[in-house]
């Protein structure tokens, strides 16, 4: 995960979920990924454009938390070497676990909902520069369900869940104009892995086309036992 998200997920820290009305029956829900299960990628970076190959191992799945622990080559100094932790909840959704203890927004894999921040943590969260709120400023956060769509990759063809995280931010630009920046990152998730098979990040400025900053998909996989 890039740091850039690292750092945005942790700007706020969320006390509970409003959702949107919707099917609550489970069609393809989450699941438990088998420990020692390991998955290799190719990653395309847009900007700089580059190439990496990472490898995901699944370990200590206990209970309903396991851990995604990245390791990529590095070209020119970049690697996208990371450790993830996730949590199965019980509706068959999946819910990131951020390194600096902030809470998240649920990945609605099983719910086939949409989450946004709850009244309570407010839905536009106000951003500080020096330590001041700018009332110009905000940060939104909602994840949704989006469709069950075929991927193919790793010579396997997968049914896979789509869901979608999008981070819209505002702020005060030059001469006051504001500034809205949209960061939109796609998973597609197989119950039959247990994880991802594809991953892709775009972002757009001040109402301008979506562009693709950078995508991972699946290449080779090997299940645990």
């Amino acid at each position: 995960m890039k740091t850039l998200l690292l750092f945005l997920g942790c700007i706020v820290c969320f006390a509970g979920c409003k959702t949107s009305t919707g099917p609550a029956t489970p069609v393809l829900p989450a699941v438990m990924p088998q420990n020692g299960s390991a998955f290799i990628y190719a990653y395309s970076d847009t900007i700089p454009a580059q190439q990496l190959t990472e490898q995901v191992t699944i370990t200590d799945t206990t209970n309903s938390e396991f851990y995604a622990s990245l390791v990529s080559d590095t070209v020119n100094g970049f690697s996208t070497t990371s450790i993830d932790t996730f949590n199965v909840l019980i509706d068959g959704d999946l819910k990131p676990v951020m390194w600096c203890c902030c809470d998240t927004l649920r990945l609605p894999i099983g719910s086939h909902l949409s989450f946004t921040p709850s009244p309570d943590s407010g839905e536009e969260i106000p951003t500080k520069f020096k330590g001041i709120v700018d009332p110009n400023s905000s940060v939104t956060y909602r994840t949704q369900y989006e469709g069950e769509v075929p991927i193919s990759a790793a010579r396997t063809n997968f049914l896979c869940t789509q869901v979608s995280e999008t981070i819209t931010i505002m702020a005060e630009g030059p001469l006051g104009v504001p500034d809205t920046s949209v960061i939109m990152r796609r998973y597609w998730y197989s119950a039959t892995l247990g994880y991802f098979v594809k991953e892709q990040e775009e972002s757009s400025t001040n109402g301008g086309p979506m562009s693709v900053d950078w995508t991972r998909i699946l290449t080779a996989y090997k299940l645990g036992k």
